[in-house]
Formats: C-alpha cells, sequence, structure tokens
C-alpha cells in the first residue's frame, strides 16, 4: 500500500491564517469584471435607453461618464471585448 507522501493527496498545513485565506480567496480585478458582466438588454433596462443609443454611445469616449450619469446607482461602465462591466478604477 503506498504512503500518504506517494499518493495525488495535497499536503495541507494544519493552520492557515486569515491573510493566507484573504489572499487565496479575494477574487482579482478581472475575475470581478468577468462576474459583473452585463448583456445588453440589462444595461438598456438600466440606463433605460434603446439598443440605438446604446450602440452609438458605447463607441464614444464619453461613454463612461455618460454611463454614470444613466446609471441608477451612479456606476460607471466601460464596454470592453464586446462586454459592458462596471468600471473598477
Amino acid at each position: 500500500m503506498p504512503t500518504k507522501a506517494e499518493t495525488a493527496y495535497p499536503r495541507l498545513k494544519n493552520y492557515v491564517t486569515s491573510r493566507e485565506l484573504t489572499k487565496i480567496y479575494t477574487p482579482t480585478q478581472q475575475e470581478l469584471a468577468l462576474a459583473n458582466q452585463y448583456t445588453v438588454r440589462q444595461v438598456m433596462a438600466r440606463f433605460h435607453c434603446g439598443d440605438r443609443l446604446l450602440r452609438i454611445k458605447r463607441s464614444q469616449p464619453d461613454f463612461t461618464e455618460w454611463s454614470q450619469q444613466r446609471d441608477p446607482e451612479g456606476i460607471a461602465w466601460k464596454y470592453q471585448q464586446g462586454q459592458f462591466v462596471p468600471n473598477m478604477g
């Protein structure tokens, strides 16, 4: 029978600090952006606008400011790689 060291099971520490847990389980900005992607329909409903206006505005340099004014919570948005995501910075 193989020993524990010869198996595929990882070796886990007996004690994990809160700092280590925070580092491991806190999502990155990229992960948050991926989780917060919205569809065109969701953004249209959120901004109270139509598809045509949204298509025009998303490619303009002032889209972030415009979206922040339209958003009910005052969140600034950006359009990147075909997705609408909250602007994290």
